[in-house]
């Protein structure tokens, strides 16, 4: 080989070098499997803590969140393993999170989802002492302080001699049950232990609800009760505070505001944190059984302020650092900044108030100025500032006055004589000859400039049996012009609106969003590692490409919609489908609702008749009401999370009822709720509901609410059939 050939080789081998050093390498893909709802406070701290972790590195880390939903049988949990295989391939995963003991046994269950794939672990109970994390694994062990949460029971009530427990049937239940009845018959042997594990769901709350004060009660886990039910154990936190009469205690810090007095938990952020530098360590190399186990710490003290004051528990029982939560605070020395800000807007609104009425007096005053001037120039016309023209029977002008001759910039000798019409548009003196007396008519008029100005006439029919009238006429241009910057800033104001509304979906429609995309994007990937193998699979390529059409349309139908609702111009009434038009509003409201676990329904006749309206006027009045019923449901229990729609024919009109079960509206708020600037709300400004009264009165229709008999309200609008 010559000189040539060697540079010619060491040039092409930097170049390669180069564009390599130039191409940022890929993102890690990590998928984060925990064991039930991703919504769940205690799973978001973990999630947080991870994603704050992998912020901090250089190299982008791509996180797949992914829940169980346990407990569930063996069939569901086969269709969970396939479902993840599918939208997860091996070869695009790198690391597996497994997130709790019940993870771990689910992957052990089916190896072949991510076989050779590194995991780390977290949430792993460190009672259960015969664990291991398995080959190519690591991980850290949490302490779940079940006995620790019954040591600050019986500290906080001293006498207390009864300590009641519930719990479950499920595997984990019975763990949790044992370890806490070993750990008061070994500590506190004069205390008699009573488990409700035996007992359904419902008999355990109504044992609940006959203990004395004197006892304790504490809440384990139950993700299955004596009958084979199976529950979220964190959505029984609430109804299980609530239905004791006891002090109640719970092991997890999501439970002191809850109704339960207090607990020693465990920091899940950190655990997230922690379980990501392990993570990280994996990603970059280092084999993860060579990684030690970080070593398990007691998580703090937390209490509820208000449950020690409820059961008349002293602090001075509270162990040293204990947290203190919902202690009221001195308004001032918190929030003094808050409260200044809050005393300058009131200060400002009262400005602008007394502006307001100060307008409103000078407007009457000068209301009452014209009518007073209308009748003084009555009998002295020449000096009235109306126009006025004396015509004949052949509608010939006899005589006019002194501000028709400075409008029109004739001469009285020039205009007598001249047809009363001929100053008028020629489109407008048909309407002339047709009038009926009396009636105003608003015609264009030419001035002395040759421009043609609006003015509002009324022809009169002369006195004294003549045949002829008085034409009479006011210059309404600036009124006209006022009327319609009015009404474009009332469409204004319904597009600010509909943006409002938009903004109250914008978190649900970007994770609706977010799902065809991510889709998209990994159907793409897949497709690119089938087809650069040597013999390519055509028949998954197409499912792929199948797939990427699919959730492109369901991107852009959710566009669309978008669009739809934002656009500023509204539509000219047409004749309206209203059963399409709620689903449309329906589909933009559901990933909201499922945000918040609320869920919608709608009910509608056969063979409704169509409507006449403004599309875009309409979605808005239905966005809205649904949003304020979702709104309502979401804060009460999950068997009240509903929202309902109903679409019938009422008579000459179609009505539309949304309907919750919340906690109602009060009496003596039902009555305003319609009035501009009044609303129930915190952070409401009381234009919603205005508006959309104005919009249904602009189609002939009818909006109000009431109270149900049994519970929530309802809010009803009527529509017009179409002719």
């Amino acid at each position: 080989m010559n000189s040539g050939h060697l540079l010619a080789g060491a040039g092409l081998w930097l170049l390669s070098a180069v564009l390599q050093a130039q191409t940022p390498p890929r993102a890690w893909r990590v998928v984060v499997l925990h064991p039930t709802d991703l919504y769940s406070r205690n799973i978001a701290q973990i999630d947080a803590g991870i994603r704050a972790t992998f912020a901090q590195v250089s190299r982008r880390v791509e996180l797949f969140p992914e829940s169980l939903h346990l407990p569930q049988n063996a069939q569901n949990l086969s269709d969970v393993a396939e479902d993840l295989k599918r939208r997860h391939p091996a070869e695009l995963v790198d690391l597996v999170i497994a997130n709790s003991s019940y993870v771990d046994d689910f992957l052990n269950r089916y190896p072949n989802l991510w076989p050779g794939i590194p995991r780390v672990h977290l949430g792993t109970d460190i009672s259960d002492t015969d664990r291991v994390f398995g080959p190519n694994a690591t991980g850290l062990k949490v302490r779940i302080e079940m006995e620790a949460t019954i040591d600050l029971a019986v500290r906080l009530q001293p006498n207390a001699r009864n300590v009641v427990l519930v719990g479950g049937a499920y595997a984990s239940d019975q763990h949790f049950l044992r370890v806490v009845k070993r750990h008061l018959a070994e500590k506190y042997p004069a205390i008699q232990v009573r488990s409700l594990d035996n007992l359904p769901y419902q008999r355990q709350l109504e044992e609940l609800g006959k203990l004395p004060p004197d006892f304790i009660a504490m809440y384990l886990t139950l993700y299955q009760d004596s009958t084979g039910a199976y529950f979220d154990i964190a959505q029984l936190a609430r109804e299980i505070a609530q239905a004791s009469t006891a002090p109640i205690y719970y092991s997890q810090i999501s439970g002191v505001g809850e109704g339960y007095v207090g607990c020693v938990c465990m920091e899940w952020e950190r655990v997230g944190r922690e379980a990501a530098v392990l993570a990280l360590k994996v990603l970059q190399g280092q084999n993860p059984e060579s990684i030690p186990v970080p070593p398990t710490v007691r998580g703090p003290t937390a209490v509820d302020w208000r449950q020690l004051n409820r059961w008349g528990i002293s602090e001075s029982n509270l162990p040293p650092g204990t947290r203190v939560l919902f202690r009221p605070r001195n308004i001032w020395s918190e929030y003094r900044w808050y409260v200044i800000g809050a005393m300058g807007v009131v200060l400002v609104q009262a400005l602008l108030i007394a502006g307001l009425l100060f307008q409103r007096a000078k407007r009457r005053r000068a209301e009452a100025d014209v009518r007073e001037s209308e009748s003084r120039f009555r009998t002295i016309a020449d000096s009235a500032p109306v126009m006025i023209v004396i015509c004949n029977a052949q509608s010939n002008c006899e005589w006019c006055n002194k501000a028709w001759l400075e409008f029109t910039g004739a001469t009285l000798a020039d205009s007598i004589g001249l047809s009363y019409d001929s100053h008028f548009h020629p489109d407008d003196r048909r309407s002339i000859r047709d009038a009926s007396p009396g009636r105003p008519l608003e015609m264009r008029l030419r001035g002395r400039d040759g421009e043609y100005r609006w003015v509002l006439c009324t022809q009169t029919i002369r006195a004294g049996g003549d045949k002829g009238f008085i034409g009479s006429g006011i210059d309404i241009s600036e009124r006209k012009e006022t009327e319609a910057a009015l009404q474009k800033n009332r469409a204004e104001v319904a597009h600010l609106a509909r943006l409002s509304l938009m903004g109250e979906l914008l978190a649900s429609i970007s994770h609706e969003l977010n799902q065809p995309l991510t889709s998209i994007r990994t159907n793409a990937e897949v497709a690119q590692i089938l087809i650069g193998r040597e013999n390519p699979d055509l028949e998954k390529i197409r499912e792929c490409l199948a797939d990427i059409v699919g959730d492109d349309y369901r991107a852009s139908e959710i566009i669309v919609r978008l669009r739809g609702l934002a656009k500023r111009q509204t539509q000219k009434p047409v004749s309206l489908d209203i059963e399409s038009l709620v689903v449309e509003v329906m589909r933009l409201v559901q990933s909201d609702a499922l945000l918040h676990k609320v869920i919608l329904s709608v009910q509608r006749e056969d063979n409704l008749p169509l409507v006449h309206g403004d599309r875009i006027g309409l979605q808005q009045v239905l966005l809205n009401l649904l949003l304020n019923a979702v709104s309502a449901a979401q804060e009460c229990p999950p068997p009240r999370r509903k929202v309902a729609v109903s679409v019938a024919r009422a008579g000459a009109s179609v009505q539309i009822d949304v309907r919750d079960w919340a906690n109602g509206i009060r009496a003596d708020k039902l009555s305003r709720l319609f009035e501009p600037f009044f609303t129930t709300k915190p952070d409401g400004l009381g234009m919603g509901l205005p508006i959309c009264k104005n919009i249904i009165e602009s189609h002939n229709g009818r909006l109000w609410a009431e109270n149900n008999p049994d519970e929530g309200a309802t809010f009803h609008f009527t529509l017009p059939i179409s002719s």
